[in-house]
């Protein structure tokens, strides 16, 4: 049996290293809203609730490429579509790591183990209580994930900001390809 010694300090810093790599990965969004929107538009978007940011940041994409003139199968709109399914992955990935219950249980070994504890919807009505021991990895790689998912978010604004700017710049028809 593998023992598991897990420092809690860590853990925490992790959760809150965790928390401002986020804010980047919603404030990239926040600004791909922002690039793609009217001059006129006032709004900028939702102020609360990431997944509101998400939905909006994606029809202000959809509906920028569209005036674009950028066509339907276009790479670029299905690498975006993939980019923001990952958002959401992570999000949710996110929250359990931050919205969950700690707790160390002794062992039989007599080393405490830290296990997370959170609920999710079983069924109609139903809430299931989950459990799952904490390791390093259970920590760095929702890190990862998000890592991975800012590092998408980033380079589809630069294609919107420089490639796709450039194609229609020179007039090149509608743009089909764009690729990362």
């Amino acid at each position: 049996m593998q023992s598991y010694i897990v420092n809690e300090e860590a853990v925490y810093c992790a959760i809150g290293e965790m928390t401002v790599k986020f804010q980047l990965l919603e404030n990239e969004l926040r600004e791909i809203s922002w690039f793609c929107a009217e001059p006129t538009d006032a709004t900028a978007g939702p102020t609360r609730g990431f997944g509101r940011i998400v939905d909006h940041a994606k029809k202000a994409v959809s509906a920028y490429l569209d005036r674009s003139g950028v066509a339907k199968d276009a790479a670029i709109r299905s690498h975006f579509a993939a980019a923001f399914q990952r958002c959401r992955d992570v999000a949710t990935r996110r929250n359990r790591a931050v919205h969950s219950l700690y707790r160390h249980y002794e062992t039989l070994h007599g080393k405490p183990m830290l296990v997370r504890t959170w609920t999710e919807k079983a069924r109609q009505g139903s809430i299931e209580i989950k459990n799952e021991r904490v390791t390093e990895a259970t920590i760095t790689s929702v890190l990862q994930d998000l890592k991975v998912a800012y590092e998408a978010m980033f380079g589809l604004h630069r294609q919107l900001m420089y490639s796709l700017q450039t194609i229609l710049a020179r007039g090149e028809g509608r743009p089909t390809i764009l690729t990362s």
